[in-house]
């Protein structure tokens, strides 16, 4: 709401102006350095770069009696078994391993009813995939 007086008036021109003046683009003390991977000796960077991992979930053709996913986790490579767990909110929880690279299938038993699921897809090392699926 706009000011009701003069004298609120003014103030608040006041301090925009001062605002505007001051608003020059500039780095802040406290912003941290920016990350970059290709220089070593920065202090906290230690010159290896690894890629994020993250969990990749597709679905293959619906049946008449469920559907299959299948769950894996992208740079995974040469890395032990990483244990998992499918939430869908309406069955328990199904436990399961990624092992490397391979892509686990998990067969889940249903009627194609239409009706659609909230699936979270939880590993250890805090990954986390959430997407809304209808079947």
């Amino acid at each position: 709401m706009w000011p009701r007086s003069r004298a609120a008036a003014a103030a608040t021109a006041a301090a925009l102006a001062g605002l505007a003046a001051t608003g020059a683009a500039t780095a802040w003390a406290q912003d941290p350095p920016p990350n970059d991977p290709t220089s070593p000796g920065r202090p906290g960077n230690t010159g290896i770069y690894a890629p994020q991992q993250e969990i990749t979930l597709r679905y293959g053709p619906p049946t008449p009696i469920g559907i299959s996913a299948f769950v894996g986790i992208t740079h995974n490579e040469g890395r032990p078994p990483v244990n998992c767990a499918y939430h869908d909110g309406f069955y328990p929880s199904r436990p399961f391993t990624v092992t490397g690279s391979q892509e686990t299938r998990l067969d889940i038993l249903g009627i194609p009813l239409g009706r659609t699921y909230h699936i979270v897809v939880t590993c250890d090392g805090g990954l986390i995939h959430q997407q809304d699926k209808v079947f």
